[in-house]
């Protein structure tokens, strides 16, 4: 005990402060799963970038190197998550009486949390590619711009020249707006018309996305990644109904032991269909973090929630 005490009293400094003062663990190690995960993608990536011919053959071929080429699907788990806590406090002041969002206030945060660092990001790389002889000022300068107004994907129809991975930034912005007219479902009282409602948004985005997969351009925008914004509503839905409790189970471990390798699997090998079945395995593999009795241990986990908050910005 007194060793679990020193190591909270160790990472109290370094813990994300959340607006409302309320933190749920839960999430921070969800976080860090989705972030861990693109980490391995690319850090692989790296590797088989800077390998030589032959050895970068027998690397795509080693099964294990072409479960890390999947990872990239923690983008999607992590918009999953982006889901969930932009519509809890909508959804808690439309079913729990909770205080009514200010919409103002709402994206005041969302504009002050990101913009500072965002901003900083981006001239610093901005000066590294000009430094570094990958272009001119004028030359970049429209990229800039662009991607300063989180707007390249759109433009360009490509991921940002002057910070590659801020494409899935720019795609968070587009939910970010339009989160609060969709979280007005949750102002339906009935529960199962608000649930199927719910259940037809997810399909419907799931088949947008189908119809723009072959579009490179939409294919890094909020029409091809919408169903997984919209899974994280679902999962508050079901977060809300059980009032936050962990109700944990041996049966929801089963649940994480087997949902996890098959999402790997359906990655893996493509499977038909897979596309219409993972925004609700997502939604079923984060119940199964809440309430499972290992798997909420390991996302509960001091330093993996600690280092889940840091990756939020």
């Amino acid at each position: 005990m007194r060793s679990i005490a020193s190591v909270e009293r160790f990472l109290e400094p370094y813990r994300r402060v959340t607006s409302s003062g309320n933190l749920i663990p839960e999430i921070d190690g969800l976080r860090f799963l989705a972030i861990f995960s693109v980490f391995l993608y690319h850090l692989a990536g790296d590797v088989l970038r800077h390998s030589a011919a032959g050895f970068s053959e027998t690397l795509q071929a080693n099964g294990i190197f072409r479960v890390t080429q999947i990872l990239n699907f923690g983008v999607p788990l992590f918009f999953a998550i982006s889901g969930f806590i932009l519509s809890l406090p909508f959804a808690s002041a439309h079913l729990n009486d909770a205080k009514q969002v200010s919409i103002k206030k709402y994206f005041w945060r969302r504009v002050t949390r990101l913009e500072p660092p965002y901003i900083l990001c981006l001239i610093l790389f901005l000066f590294l590619k000009i430094a570094s002889g990958k272009g001119t000022f004028v030359e970049l300068w429209p990229n800039f711009a662009a991607s300063l107004g989180y707007v390249h994907n759109a433009i360009f129809g490509r991921a940002s020249d002057i910070n590659f991975v801020a494409w899935s930034l720019e795609v968070e912005v587009q939910f970010y707006i339009l989160a609060p007219i969709l979280a007005m479902v949750f102002g339906i009282r009935a529960t199962n018309l608000r649930r199927t409602l719910l259940a037809a948004m997810v399909l419907g985005a799931t088949a947008v996305s189908a119809w723009v997969s072959h579009n490179e351009s939409l294919r890094i925008s909020l029409l091809y990644y919408a169903q997984y914004f919209l899974a994280g509503f679902v999962f508050t839905e079901f977060y809300l109904a059980s009032r936050g409790e962990r109700m944990r189970s041996l049966r929801w471990d089963l649940i994480s032991a087997v949902g996890w390798p098959l999402l790997l699997s359906m990655l893996v090998f493509g499977w038909v269909g897979s596309a219409w079945l993972l925004p609700w395995l997502v939604v079923l593999l984060y119940l199964a973090a809440f309430h499972g009795v290992g798997m909420n241990r390991v996302v509960s986990n001091p330093w993996i929630v600690t280092i889940g908050g840091m990756c939020y910005s």
